[in-house]
């Protein structure tokens, strides 16, 4: 999963250096989820933009990726307008915008389909949304289904990217009890 959200943050580094800002990643490198990569990318894709859109110049955007009971969660932290309670239950709304509730850097908005794309990736990955705002600092995130088991470390250190992550993942993970390439 880390690896993904990686990717993503590395597809965002022309935007993010453009306007100045910075993003960390904190997470298990070993957390894995059944995913779907292409939906999982873009709803990541959709969960950054949005950050970086309601941040201002220069702002820091932390990613986390945990594991609680069954569930990986991904949520992305970001700066800025706190955005009123009574509107973080239909961000995920197809075509609702908050515009006058977040902090506008003068780019142009969506059309208010970007959380609700969210959304309908993390229903297909039998997971759920959810978002905070509170004191100037705006969490939105997703929750997906966690492999039932762990890969066994001798999978890990052949497969999975290592901390620090490198730009892109090296190769993809087997499933679970399939041997993988040889070396």
């Amino acid at each position: 999963i880390v690896c993904e959200v990686q990717k993503t943050v590395d597809f965002f580094e022309f935007l993010l250096d453009d306007m100045q800002m910075t993003a960390a990643i904190d997470g298990d490198a070993d957390l894995r989820a059944p995913i779907d990569t292409a939906l999982f990318r873009r709803a990541m894709t959709n969960l950054l933009h949005n950050a970086i859109q309601h941040s201002a110049r220069g702002a820091h955007i932390d990613i986390s990726v945990s594991r609680s009971d069954r569930w990986v969660r991904i949520a992305v932290r970001n700066p800025g307008e706190t955005v009123d309670a009574h509107h973080l239950p239909r961000l995920f709304d197809r075509f609702y915008r908050v515009d006058a509730a977040r902090n506008d850097t003068g780019q142009s908005h969506g059309h208010g389909l970007g959380l609700a794309i969210v959304k309908a990736v993390a229903t297909m990955h039998g997971g759920q949304v959810f978002a905070e705002s509170a004191d100037g600092v705006t969490t939105i995130g997703f929750m997906v289904q966690a492999a039932w088991r762990l890969m066994p470390s001798a999978l890990y250190e052949r497969y999975a990217c290592r901390r620090p992550w490198p730009s892109s993942c090296r190769k993809a993970l087997p499933a679970a009890g399939t041997p993988g390439p040889n070396p």
